[in-house]
């Protein structure tokens, strides 16, 4: 195979460099929505605004399910407590993949065992990690699903999953709380979210792979947003709290953060659990880590939605198509590796995106991001004390599809 993909389909290209075609300001706002904007195709979403007591902020892109009151009743009625913990990404960053670590740490077993087995995307009240902003648009009364969840026992930390900004985390969560934060190389991120968006019916999108790529990824158009502003606010806050650190007159609200990278995980997912489990007070033995790593593979959970299914989500189920920049794969669970945008970008596709990167981080857009962690995904340098993580893909070699090998996020 060809070091890119060839494409079939052609599409107009956005003038984001201008500013003058793009849905978003420097701040990572997008404006409100405008079908007309993925003309062609449909793109189902829903545009919500969080408000704080300093401002009101911009507009970030929900799922359809997922409306402006859904958040703002979470925001009024769920109480957050001091031993709740949170795993939180942009999607399709090894969301379910944490959750499933998280569950096996805190819980001791699969977030879908209390369902029979499967994989869990956190939409009932049975599983051990719900999608909080998710479970609510879901339920029939958003009332009713809160009190719920504020009456669990206290007597294990409630853990829940999250693809919202920080913003509104900070809403719902206390300065203890804890939250481990999964980011992932967004070329693989934009290939994984145009499969995510055909098998979710809700979407009810039908494009192919180039117009995904240009008029709803990088035009910050996507589920979530843009992947530089949801990831920078992250990390700029992590890096934050290590600088004060200990300081009496820190009023920050922010809860406490972990970020790590999806492909320093995939490299040494032993340590990673470890990690994790250190963070968040629940500490295990590096053989139970291993086990733990071992149970929560990518092929372990792979095995298990082949043979129980995805619980609770309308996934149109089928895993062909790989490669195919007009057809997207429906499984939930696809490959989990590394490196897997070269079978879909073209070469031009490929030096687009990495225009618009380095444009972000000369902008400062992505706040800790661009000037505090990631100098140059290129060239792989790091900066950053903060993450332990980071120091893990250092000094490797080149990337592969499969996850192995070091310098994963060399583009």
């Amino acid at each position: 195979m060809s070091k890119f993909a060839k494409m079939s389909t052609e599409v107009e290209v956005i003038d984001l460099e201008g500013g003058g075609d793009s849905v978003q300001n420097q701040n990572f706002e997008p404006l409100p929505d405008d079908p007309a904007l993925f003309a062609p195709y449909t793109y189902n979403r829903s545009m919500c605004k969080v408000s704080t007591k300093k401002a009101e902020k911009g507009y970030t892109p929900f799922p359809s399910t997922i409306s402006q009151e859904v958040l703002d009743e979470i925001t009024r009625s769920f109480v957050p407590r001091d031993s709740d913990i949170w795993i939180v990404s942009y999607p399709k960053s090894g969301t379910t993949w944490g959750t499933e670590i998280i569950s096996q740490i805190v819980h001791g077993e699969s977030n879908a065992a209390p369902l029979g087995g499967g994989i869990a995307l956190g939409l009932t009240d049975e599983e051990h990690v719900p999608w909080l902003e998710a479970l609510c648009g879901k339920s029939p009364s958003v009332d009713e699903a809160i009190a719920r969840i504020n009456a669990m026992p206290e007597t294990k930390p409630r853990t829940f999953k999250s693809h919202a900004p920080l913003d509104f985390i900070k809403l719902w969560t206390t300065a203890k709380s804890a939250v481990i934060y999964l980011a992932r190389n967004p070329k693989d991120i934009a290939v994984s979210l145009w499969h995510h968006s055909h098998s979710k019916t809700s979407f009810g999108y039908e494009g192919p792979f180039s117009h995904f790529l240009d008029k709803i990824f990088l035009s910050g158009r996507a589920e979530s947003g843009s992947w530089w502003g949801h990831v920078g606010t992250y990390f700029a806050a992590e890096n934050w709290q290590a600088v004060v650190e200990g300081e009496e007159d820190n009023d920050d609200s922010t809860p406490r953060l972990f970020c790590l990278w999806y492909e320093a995980m995939l490299r040494t997912p032993a340590e990673a659990v470890q990690g994790i489990s250190d963070f968040v007070g629940h500490k295990v033995s590096m053989v139970k880590a291993e086990e733990i790593a071992q149970e929560c593979s990518f092929s372990a959970m792979k095995k298990s939605e082949l043979a129980n299914g995805v619980k609770g989500c309308n996934i149109e189920q089928d895993g062909g198509h790989e490669g195919d920049v007009n057809n997207a794969a429906g499984s939930q669970i696809r490959k989990g590796g590394v490196g897997g945008w070269k079978d879909y970008m073209t070469v031009r596709q490929n030096e687009r995106f990495d225009k618009i990167h380095h444009r972000q981080l000369e902008r400062g857009n992505t706040a800790g991001l661009g000037h505090n962690l990631i100098i140059d995904f290129g060239d792989q340098k790091f900066d950053s004390k903060a993450d332990k993580m980071l120091e893990m893909l250092e000094g490797g070699g080149p990337e592969s599809n499969d996850g192995e090998g070091g310098g994963c996020l060399v583009f």
